[in-house]
This record gives C-alpha cells, structure tokens and sequence, in this order.
C-alpha cells in the first residue's frame, strides 16, 4: 500500500503535474449532478415511491447521477484522488434503457412491463464482470485513466493481479451502451404508438398529462441516443463524455419540469394551503363533488381507454383546475387514483356476471379502460387484495 501511495504522489507531484480543469462544462456536469442526487431522493421518498413510474424514475436518476459523478471526476481530472472509481459506472450506463422503457410503460399503463425482472440481468451480470476492473491495483487504474482522458501521456509500470477484461467485454462497453439504449428507446416508442393507435389518438395532440410525459420521455431519449452515438464517433477514447454527460443534464432538468407540472408535487402539499387563494366557493365545491360522484357512478364514458381528467371537466363544464381542486379536497385522492376506483369496480361487477366469467381478463381490462393487462391487474390487487382471477374463482 505505501509503494502505491508514494508511486501515485510521485506520478501527480513530479511527473505529470495535474492542472484542475473546472469550466462551463464541469459547471454544468456538476448541477445535473446534484439534481440527480435531490430527485432521486423525492422519488425513492417513502409515500411517493408507492407509484411505481416514480421508483422507475428514481433509480434512472441514481444510474444516471453515478455516471454524471464518474464523468465529472474524469473530466476535471480530480479522479487522480479518487483512482478506484475509475470506470465504476459502467453497469450504471447499462440501465438507462430498461429504465427508459419502465417510466414510458409506467406512464401508459401503470406499472413495468411483464417480466420486468429479466430486463435487469445484462446490468447486473456487466456489474459482475467489472469486478475484475475494481479490484486492479491502483496502477492500472491510473493507466486506465490515461487511455480514456489523456491518451498521449506517459504511462507507469503496472501489473495485472489478472486481466481486467479476459472476455475482451469492456472494451465494446460504449456500443453496448448506445446499443442498449437505442433498443429500449424504440421499445418504448412501440408501446407509446401502440397506446396511440389503440385509442385513436395522433401523436402529437395527447390530451392525458401521463401518457404526455410517456411520449416526452421517448423524445428526450431519442435525443440521448443521437448524442451517444454522435460524440463517441467523433471523439476517441473518452474525449467525449463531457458533452454526453451535458445531454443527460438536459434530460435530469426535463424530469425536474415534468415533476413540477405534475401532480406528484402538490400530493406533498396539504390541500388547505395548496387551494388557499382559490376562486371555488365551498358551496360550489361541495356541489361539484356531487356531480362528479353521479358522473363517475351513472355514466359509463370514464370506462374508455384514454380518458383523462380533461374529458371529465369537459363533461361537468369546469375548469380542469377547479375539478382537480373538487376531487383532491372532496376525495383526499388524484384523479387517476379516483378514476381506478370507479374503473375496478366496473371490473368486479361485470366479474359477477355470466358474461364476465366466460370473458379474458385482458378483454375485461378493456371494458373498464385499460389498454395493458398488467396495469389492470396492479390496480385490481391494490383496491381489492386480490387478482381478478382470483376474484373470479371466488363469486
């Protein structure tokens, strides 16, 4: 350990004396960073991790912050501090994509994928491969540093405990990346069209603010991917990353916009103070909480895929805010959370119906307004404690 330590001052001090870079870009690199850290904390907060869109977005932001925090180290040269991160988030890059695909899906449908477990193997089995990297003496991570930022330094003698990539893997890493995320970025631009095409509905006029923020997401990791793709073709070694770590800035500060419109932030907020200076007296709130519950309860067009809280204040002839106001302080829920009320219990009682036990459940899932069986099945086990199946075999 000494012989390392005083090989590592001698290399910083003497040699190779190392001027710290901090510019624009480090700046810039550094705010994303510290953005990632405090969103990821919101999202993985105890009551807000509960939506499963918003762990999605966590762990995204915690892979994408590693990164940001391994480039900047890289970038402004102060990893010579910290030598044995270098390279340690690699695996990190390799959830971007699945991640993509979890928060798009989850904004359409509720919930991951089918089978979302499988999409983390590649991830974790590149983490385990990396462990032959991280375990090199500080030599070789220092070499390694060089072969990325400073390709014409001179290098030291270091020696292998065995070789850090005997599968030649790490090498391809950034076109396992790139592929990785353009693979999950055009699976996720699928399951978007296909809700587009399921509800008749154009591209780009999207009424519901979930199923927006899902195609945004699409957008914004499109850009991602061009990005990659672009500056590791004209940069060699790692000369680069400094502008792909930018593009994912941009992306942290879209989730911030995103997190701010949404209803997700005024969920922390109690409602006394969040409608304070509203313009809704109590007597019309009161009056619109009755209409809504007669709407939801008689009327059957919130059981069409698509339907958003738009059409419902069209319905009612109130302002999109008012109802929201109605709903939030009348049913202490959101609109989504009140809408999959009234949805599964559609579902339980066509269930008990002759027509129902002879039905799929992905047609019945239709019936009542979902376009993805797995969201239907999320929300029918969070509201009854049981899967429709089960609730099936018991009528």
């Amino acid at each position: 350990m000494i012989g390392r330590l005083a090989l590592f001052l001698l290399i910083t001090s003497i040699f190779m004396p190392v001027e710290y870079r901090i510019d624009l870009f480090a700046v810039l690199i550094l705010l994303g960073l510290v953005q990632a850290v405090f969103l990821s904390i919101f999202y993985l907060g105890r009551e807000v991790r509960k939506i499963p869109v918003n762990r999605y977005q966590g762990i995204f932001l915690l892979a994408v912050g590693g990164i940001l925090l391994e480039v900047l180290l890289m970038y402004t040269g102060y990893i010579l501090g910290f030598l044995h991160l270098v390279d340690f988030s690699e695996p990190l890059a390799l959830l971007i994509g699945p991640m993509i695909l979890f928060i798009v899906h989850g904004f359409i449908h509720g919930d991951a994928p089918p089978k979302k477990r499988l999409h983390y193997i590649i991830p974790v089995a590149y983490a385990l491969y990396n462990v032959f990297l991280l375990i090199q003496p500080v030599e070789v991570k220092y070499n390694g540093y060089l072969n990325a930022y400073h390709p014409d330094w001179p290098r030291v003698d270091a020696t292998p405990i065995f070789s850090d990539d005997p599968l030649n893997i790490r090498t391809h890493h950034s076109l396992f990346t790139a592929l990785s995320i353009l693979l999950y970025t055009l699976l996720a631009l699928k399951v978007y069209v296909s809700h587009c095409l399921k509800v008749k509905m154009s591209f780009w006029r999207v009424k519901d603010v979930q199923v927006k923020s899902g195609r945004n997401y699409v957008l914004v990791s499109t850009v991602m991917v061009v990005a990659v793709f672009l500056f590791k073709t004209l940069y060699d070694h790692d000369l680069g990353d400094h502008y792909i770590a930018l593009s994912i800035t941009i992306l942290i500060y879209y989730t911030s916009f995103e997190l701010i419109r949404s209803a997700q932030l005024l969920k922390l907020v109690p409602a006394a103070k969040r409608y304070s200076k509203s313009s809704l007296s109590v007597e019309r709130k009161s009056d619109l909480v009755a209409r809504i519950k007669s709407t939801l309860a008689e009327g059957e067009a919130h059981l069409s895929i698509g339907y958003g809280l738009i059409d419902l204040a069209k319905t009612l002839r109130v302002s999109s805010h008012h109802l929201s106001e109605a709903i939030n302080e009348g049913f202490d829920k959101t609109f989504f959370e009140l809408l999959a009320e009234y949805r599964i219990e559609a579902a339980r009682q066509l269930l008990r119906t002759a027509d129902g036990q002879r039905l799929k459940v992905e047609e019945i899932a239709e019936r009542v307004g979902y376009s993805s069986k797995s969201s239907f099945n999320t929300q029918f086990k969070k509201i009854t404690g049981k899967t429709p199946s089960q609730f099936r075999d018991e009528v």
